[in-house]
């Protein structure tokens, strides 16, 4: 299946979202390899939070998403690992930006969308 067969697949399946998913696709064609929940709540408005998280959720299924969990320094200096899975992550980390250990908590943690390669690959 291409990616803009994908794309309407997960179009017939949240028929509301139509214009917001194709949206998406423009957006993903020329756009980051990664994106934030936020800012694709920000280029995808006015969709709600709630039924972005259904999308991006059958956008992970349909591979054209795939989730990555960032831990981020509690010193606010970046980041210190990407991670596939919330339970790859580690209970404790060594910020390497000071040199101190400490336990990874939620607020820690940025959720994003990654475009594999293979799907960036179909876009138009």
């Amino acid at each position: 299946m291409s990616l803009r067969e994908t794309f309407l697949t997960a179009a017939d399946n949240y028929p509301e979202q139509r214009g917001a998913l194709l949206r998406l696709e423009e957006t993903l064609s020329g756009g980051p390899p990664e994106y934030s929940f936020d800012r694709l709540l920000e280029l995808l408005y006015p969709i709600s939070a709630r039924r972005l998280v259904a999308v991006c959720a059958t956008l992970v299924e349909l591979g054209i998403f795939q989730p990555v969990f960032r831990v981020l320094s509690p010193s606010g200096c970046g980041s210190l690992g990407d991670f596939s899975s919330l339970d790859d992550i580690p209970d404790e980390m060594r910020d390497y930006f000071t040199g101190q250990k400490f336990t990874v908590t939620p607020d820690l943690i940025q959720v994003l969308f990654s475009v594999p390669k293979s799907a960036r690959g179909q876009l138009p």
